[in-house]
């Protein structure tokens, strides 16, 4: 009994993984383009991140940019006025707007239209005649040679116009639109794989049972090849269908938001969330491992018990006669509740652990 048990806990060998893969084969164009679609949900909301400090500065009042470039420029007219102390007016006006119209002394949302201009030049053909300027707090888009649209962007202190937070908003709202969109073709797609290859191993299984020879069926327990044709298959069916789309573009999203913390770090020149996420993430990694190997036995434990019960079901059912003739029906119902209380118990352990699992993980 010992040995059996030692061998229920062992893992699964990667080949039957391999194996489950072959049954893939046949709907290699879903699932490539459930794949696909996750990639794009991923990137999408890798724009979306990346658009939310901008969000973020249309609501305050005047962005830390501004504050900071307002300071440093101020502090060089000072410097300037006092070079040119006692001299009249002309030169002491000449001098501040020396200062003022230094290359260095473009605005953040200036610089930021400059580069978003080499960007769309750069992926986009040169036939759409494509450009974005900065023209005295307006943002202007040009494409074909015709104005799309001239709208302004910040106001004297540096504060985001709302037509402007309206248009960021209204990208954001779109990215977010596509990454859902994306997430449910990911979904459909993933999970109609998972849920037909369950299907074909149903069917391969019933297929093997037909043509095993009579002394198999006298040796195995009908009820035991009715649950794991059925029950086994079904249960595998929703962990299949669940497993392969997380599979496919969880992954990428972790990836994403990684990408994300380490260009804003870089950006504010704070390395201590990612430091953070660097130690934190294996301390978290170890409860999971370890409570999702405890689930896994428990349910490995419920199977068997959803076996017991179908089997006493079939074990009655088949000799209801018998039953009926002795009377023994309050009998067979306590052996019944007895079977099926016990997987309920079961059922229970494996759902606590489940339940503790995302609180211990946050």
């Amino acid at each position: 009994m010992s040995k059996k048990k030692e061998k229920d806990k062992r893992p699964l060998p990667l080949s039957i993984y391999w194996r489950l893969l072959t049954y893939v084969k046949p709907y290699k164009w879903r699932l490539a383009i459930g794949i696909l679609a996750g990639v794009v949900a991923s990137g999408s909301m890798f724009g979306g991140i990346m658009m939310l400090p901008q969000l973020v500065k249309g609501v305050n009042a005047v962005s830390p940019e501004t504050v900071e470039q307002n300071r440093q420029t101020a502090s060089k007219i000072i410097k300037k006025l006092e070079s040119v102390r006692g001299r009249n007016i002309q030169e002491q006006e000449s001098a501040v707007e020396t200062v003022l119209n230094e290359p260095s002394e473009k605005g953040i949302l200036e610089h930021n239209v400059a580069k978003t201009e080499k960007k769309l030049k750069r992926y986009l053909p040169e036939s759409w005649n494509i450009h974005v300027r900065y023209e005295q707090g307006f943002v202007v888009l040009q494409m074909f040679g015709y104005t799309v649209f001239r709208i302004p962007a910040e106001t004297q202190t540096g504060k985001m116009t709302w037509q402007f937070f309206a248009l960021f908003a209204f990208f954001f709202v779109l990215l977010w639109a596509v990454r859902n969109l994306f997430i449910f073709i990911n979904h459909y797609y993933m999970r109609w794989v998972g849920i037909r290859v369950v299907t074909d191993l149903r069917q391969a299984a019933f297929k093997t049972l037909m043509n095993q020879s009579l002394r198999f069926f006298g040796n195995i327990d009908i009820g035991q090849m009715i649950s794991r044709t059925t029950n086994d298959t079904t249960v595998m069916e929703t962990a299949v269908a669940n497993s392969i789309a997380d599979a496919t573009r969880c992954p990428l999203e972790i990836i994403t938001c990684v990408v994300a913390v380490l260009i804003a770090s870089s950006k504010f020149h704070n390395w201590m969330l990612p430091l953070i996420l660097l130690l934190g993430l294996p301390l978290c990694m170890v409860p999971l491992i370890l409570i999702s190997r405890r689930i896994r036995n428990i349910f490995r434990h419920a199977f068997e018990q959803i076996a017991i019960v179908v089997q006493r079901m079939h074990e009655v059912l088949s000799g209801i006669v018998v039953v009926k003739a002795y009377h023994a029906e309050e009998r067979e119902i306590a052996k019944f509740g007895q079977v099926n209380r016990k997987y309920f118990k079961t059922l229970i352990k494996a759902l606590k652990q489940q339940l503790f699992m995302q609180p211990l993980m946050e």
